[in-house]
């Protein structure tokens, strides 16, 4: 190699530019690590899709174009009143009387439906009707299966208008490509519940109204939400966040109609016999 020659590729090999630690550490930790989590995004969100669609529809309506909802009731009445009693104090209102309440509660008989409308629950504030599969279980598989065709009441917790827990689980999210799901995101927009919001379940061709007075967010081992109560009670229960099964969100929900008739004597509910509650991902 001439003289010439050597001093050109010194020349090349110094222009070369000189890897510091920094250059080191993207190329062989952070630049993987960052595809690695980018593209686990992707697979979370392909994976995801139809849930995550779903709350971002519900957040671009009513949080940023602030849509109004549909014209229907979606919040209950007050514990002490009635859309009867509001009547009857009204008219003595406008008539120069003195507003008192009924001495009978204006709800004591539930509403009867026609059987195409039995079995369903509907959420007017989240524009939700479903289908109730009732006594469904103990097995999850049983649960996953029913889950196919609507939302799902627990087998061995109260039926609507028993004093006692009502429990329905309902899908947050599913895989994508699962075609077998009806309602693979019906519960995905559950935690937009605010208290006082109404729910309905018809039962026997009957009507039971409930409205919603909190919500929490619990881990699946906790089975306290299943407890029985004292009075009619329904706990909606969902996986949470969208697209895991790592916590569960449970909605309690108070019977206003019809009026619970103190007078029945509280059924017993079986022991839970579950270790974890159900996964409704």
């Amino acid at each position: 190699m001439t003289t010439a020659e050597r001093a050109l590729v010194n020349n090349l090999y110094s222009a070369r530019p000189r890897l510091t630690v920094w250059s080191v550490l993207w190329l062989s930790i952070l630049q993987p690590v960052l595809v690695f989590l980018l593209l686990l995004g992707l697979a979370f969100f392909a994976t995801n899709a139809p849930a995550l669609t779903a709350r971002a529809k519900d957040f671009w309506r009513f949080q940023i174009l602030l849509e109004h909802k549909p014209i229907r009731q979606t919040k209950a009445l007050p514990r002490s009143t009635s859309s009867a009693g509001q009547v009857i104090a009204s008219n003595l209102l406008s008539a120069g009387g003195t507003a008192q309440a009924p001495a009978t509660p204006p709800f004591q008989a539930a509403e009867v439906v026609p059987v195409a409308e039995d079995n369903r629950l509907t959420i007017p504030a989240l524009d939700i009707n479903v289908p109730v599969n009732f006594d469904i279980g103990p097995s999850d598989k049983a649960i996953l299966d029913a889950l196919k065709t609507g939302v799902v009441q627990l087998k061995d917790t109260s039926k609507p208008g028993e004093a006692g827990n009502v429990f329905i689980v309902g899908h947050s999210s599913s895989y994508a490509w699962d075609r077998s799901q009806h309602y693979p995101t019906i519960f995905a927009t559950l935690s937009r519940l605010q208290p006082d919001d109404l729910i309905t379940i018809t039962y026997g061709q009957k009507k039971y109204r409930y409205a919603v007075r909190s919500q929490k967010i619990v881990i699946p081992s906790n089975l306290s939400v299943l407890n029985p109560t004292t009075t009619p009670t329904l706990s909606l229960m969902t996986c949470t966040p969208v697209g895991t099964s790592r916590y569960r969100l449970v909605i309690t929900a108070e019977q206003i109609d019809p009026l619970p008739d103190i007078t029945k004597t509280v059924p017993s509910q079986a022991p839970v016999t579950r270790t974890t509650l159900p996964v409704a991902r």
